[in-house]
């Protein structure tokens, strides 16, 4: 594995993506003029031809540290498994897989140039980032270069035409948000409006959109939402027009490791209604061990793991946490166990390691199983309805909630597809 700090480059004023992708065979003969050999005419990627090169472009430091770090924790699990027994069998032969590590700070400028570097100097045929605000200054480069792009992301619009190689591994709420309100009102009949909290940044105004308009189309009462920069610990004026509206359900959105202050403020104002998040970005049991048994009874989450917890699941979580101690994350950790399976799976049955579209085109008829759920069920790309094409992981996701003192598992919801 290489882990780096990229060096700011000098970039230039970037065209909208429709106007670069028609420079792929200029940008191809350049580079090869150069002497940089990224392109290849049948649409693989040179490089090492010994190994697997995957890049994480994702934060590890700064605010965006909690999205990035378990993402490389659980690659890291899932690779070095595979190198255990020398490397990904493909075609016959094993590949060692090479994770290539980039902080990217959450800065555009080390975005941009974490990612010219992965696929331009590491030339990797795969890299992974963690969604917004990385994914608007990755794409333009992932696409015009040929690169799969594995995103949990909430900017669904790079899984549609005419984007080609990315793909979307986050169950987010434009396809689960329906099916989680739909079984809290059976669980809560009593909730008739709703309040949502969310961090300033896109995706989580995606989220909030895509909740309210699940909310309402149940019949449900918008009474507003509240937005917070990014590093906020004191959520008090940040709650206090959720209190004055007195609604009936808190929804938070991606707000991961906030999740307990905002509990916690919310209970030390007076708030007693239902608190929930149908995102799939904070694990129940840290909200309940940052918040309190009080404060976070009757608390339902969205989650990828089922109550009670399965033997897997127990074993993996000591796998990461040998990784990195003290960061487990139940949620983070299981998505990004199952995006990391299901790419190396899908290079299996691609039978290449350096042929983006023949990876690609393997993934639509890839399965795996999740070991994390109650019946291990399948995981497949889905999203049809939503995008045109199958794009998205359809990982399950369970309405869990922590009541009396106990965990249990509600309901495990389908996918909208």
């Amino acid at each position: 594995m290489t882990c780096r700090h990229p060096r700011p480059r000098h970039t230039y004023p970037r065209r909208p993506l429709s106007e670069q992708i028609p420079r792929q065979a200029a940008l191809c003969i350049a580079l090869l003029l150069t002497g940089v050999t990224a392109c290849t005419g049948h649409g693989g990627r040179s490089g090492n031809a010994g190994d697997l090169r995957i890049a994480l472009n994702i934060p590890l430091t700064g605010a965006g540290a909690p999205f990035g770090l378990p993402a490389k924790c659980a690659w890291e699990v899932v690779t070095e498994e595979e190198n255990r027994a020398g490397g990904l069998e493909v075609g016959g032969k094993r590949y060692p897989v090479k994770l290539i590590v980039d902080d990217n700070k959450w800065d555009p400028t080390v975005t941009r140039s974490a990612i010219e570097k992965e696929v331009f100097e590491d030339n990797v045929p795969i890299a992974k980032t963690v969604g917004d605000p990385g994914d608007p200054i990755i794409v333009p480069v992932t696409e015009q270069a040929r690169v799969v792009l594995i995103d949990s992301t909430g900017n669904k619009q790079f899984l549609k035409q005419p984007y080609r190689f990315v793909v979307g591994t986050w169950p987010s709420p434009n396809l689960m948000g329906r099916p989680f309100f739909t079984a809290l009102l059976k669980q809560e009949p009593g909730i008739k409006s709703a309040y949502h909290v969310a961090l300033d940044l896109q995706f989580d105004r995606n989220n909030a959109g895509w909740a309210k308009q699940a909310l309402t189309g149940l019949g449900v009462e918008w009474k507003g939402d509240a937005f917070y920069q990014a590093g906020t610990v004191d959520f008090t004026s940040v709650l206090a027009p959720a209190i004055r509206d007195n609604p009936d359900v808190v929804v938070l959105g991606s707000v991961g490791g906030d999740a307990s202050a905002i509990v916690t403020t919310l209970r030390q104002l007076g708030y007693h209604g239902v608190i929930a998040s149908d995102v799939v970005a904070q694990s129940l049991e840290n909200v309940v061990k940052g918040a309190g048994a009080d404060a976070a009874n009757g608390m339902y989450q969205a989650e990828l793991s089922t109550y009670p917890r399965t033997g897997e699941l127990q074993n993996y979580r000591k796998a990461y946490e040998d990784k990195c101690s003290g960061g487990w994350d139940a949620p983070q950790g299981v998505l990004f166990w199952t995006e990391a399976k299901f790419t190396l799976q899908a290079i299996k049955n691609a039978g290449v390691v350096n042929n983006p579209d023949t990876i690609l085109n393997a993934m639509a008829h890839t399965a795996i199983q999740t070991p994390f759920m109650a019946g291990a069920p399948t995981v497949v790309l889905g999203g049809e309805a939503e995008y045109g094409r199958a794009r998205e992981l359809t990982t399950p996701v369970a309405m869990n909630q922590f009541s009396s003192g106990q965990y249990r598992t509600v309901a495990v919801l389908n996918h909208v597809n």
